[in-house]
Protein backbone atom coordinates (compact mmCIF):
# COMPACT_ATOMS: atom_id res chain seq x y z
CA UNK A 1 0.00 0.00 0.00
CA UNK A 2 1.63 3.16 -1.33
CA UNK A 3 0.53 6.74 1.34
CA UNK A 4 0.44 9.70 -0.33
CA UNK A 5 2.56 12.47 1.64
CA UNK A 6 -0.37 14.43 1.96
CA UNK A 7 -2.58 11.37 4.21
CA UNK A 8 1.05 11.18 6.18
CA UNK A 9 1.24 14.76 6.88
CA UNK A 10 -2.34 14.94 7.89
CA UNK A 11 -1.91 12.26 10.13
CA UNK A 12 1.27 14.03 11.61
CA UNK A 13 -1.02 16.84 12.08
CA UNK A 14 -3.88 15.57 13.77
CA UNK A 15 -1.47 13.52 16.62
CA UNK A 16 0.64 16.58 17.43
CA UNK A 17 -2.42 18.64 18.06
CA UNK A 18 -3.61 16.04 20.53
CA UNK A 19 -0.58 15.07 21.74
CA UNK A 20 0.64 18.88 22.75
CA UNK A 21 -2.78 19.03 24.53
CA UNK A 22 -2.14 16.62 26.59
CA UNK A 23 1.51 16.47 27.48
CA UNK A 24 1.18 20.18 29.40
CA UNK A 25 -1.52 18.76 31.14
CA UNK A 26 0.73 15.89 32.32
CA UNK A 27 4.34 17.17 32.75
CA UNK A 28 5.71 17.61 35.95
CA UNK A 29 6.82 21.46 36.26
CA UNK A 30 9.93 20.39 37.08
CA UNK A 31 11.47 23.83 38.06
CA UNK A 32 8.73 24.21 40.71
CA UNK A 33 9.51 20.52 42.64
CA UNK A 34 12.69 19.52 43.80
CA UNK A 35 14.87 16.84 42.34
CA UNK A 36 14.27 13.69 44.69
CA UNK A 37 10.27 14.30 44.62
CA UNK A 38 10.50 14.77 39.92
CA UNK A 39 12.77 11.50 40.46
CA UNK A 40 10.09 9.84 42.49
CA UNK A 41 7.36 10.48 40.25
CA UNK A 42 9.04 9.51 37.10
CA UNK A 43 9.82 6.25 38.20
CA UNK A 44 6.74 5.42 39.35
CA UNK A 45 5.88 7.04 35.89
CA UNK A 46 7.53 4.61 34.31
CA UNK A 47 6.93 1.93 36.62
CA UNK A 48 3.13 2.14 35.95
CA UNK A 49 4.26 2.40 31.77
CA UNK A 50 5.71 -0.96 31.87
CA UNK A 51 2.99 -2.39 34.07
CA UNK A 52 -0.06 -1.13 31.71
CA UNK A 53 1.73 -1.88 28.38
CA UNK A 54 3.93 -5.59 29.81
CA UNK A 55 7.26 -4.20 28.94
CA UNK A 56 10.41 -5.12 29.98
CA UNK A 57 12.91 -2.96 32.70
CA UNK A 58 16.17 -1.94 30.56
CA UNK A 59 19.01 -1.50 33.08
Amino acid sequence: MVFSHEAVRDWETRLLSTHGPIHTHFQLRRHLIPTSEYRAARTRAFTTWREATGAAQVS
